[in-house]
């Protein structure tokens, strides 16, 4: 399933373009609520959507596109998850974090930011992180991390934060992600 979102510019025209290609009744577009309720109930007829034209609604409707990726996250939280695939890129299967040069907290953001595919706008701090993680992008399948002892060493409250974080994300993910900690 394909939806093109980059014509749209306003949070309207993004949830009527849902509408229009998934075949929803047009109420589903009055708000992110009620389309969200509407593709959990027919979330069966969808394997996979392709959203394409997501950078540019970024640039120019930054609110409808951070519902498009809250969106997503709804879906893939799904006991029978949709992926919702922003743009057409495709998110790694695995993703491997070297922190072994980590030695500040500014630092291990900016590896994760760099790592992860956060947007230019990540504000380099745990809650941006969590927004980041919950709503902003889409986690690989396997998320390794190597030099874990060493960011423990240098940064242990960041390092427990981090931590605690992602095992939480992946609590409530249905999709079996992985995650790793390694020395």
């Amino acid at each position: 399933m394909l939806i093109d979102i980059s014509g749209e510019s306003t949070e309207s025209g993004i949830r009527s373009a849902f509408v229009r290609a998934l075949g929803l009744p047009s109420e589903a577009g009055r708000d992110w609520s009620e389309l969200t309720d509407a593709l959990v109930e027919a979330s069966g007829r969808f394997g996979g959507i392709r959203v394409v034209g997501w950078n540019r609604a970024n640039e120019v409707c930054p609110e409808g596109a951070a519902a498009v990726t809250c969106l997503s996250r709804e879906l893939g939280r799904l006991s029978d998850p949709v992926v919702l695939t922003l743009d057409g890129s495709v998110v790694p299967d695995e993703v491997t974090v070297d922190l072994g040069s980590v030695s500040t907290p500014w630092e291990l953001h900016r590896v994760l930011k760099a790592e992860l595919g956060f947007p230019g706008f990540y504000g380099m701090n745990w809650d941006a992180f969590w927004d980041a993680i919950t709503g902003l992008v889409d986690l690989p399948t396997t998320l390794r991390f190597t030099g874990w002892r060493h960011l423990e060493e240098t940064c242990p409250r960041d390092a427990g934060i981090m931590r605690e974080m992602l095992e939480e994300d992946l609590a409530a993910d249905r999709r079996r992600r992985s995650l790793s900690f390694d020395d």
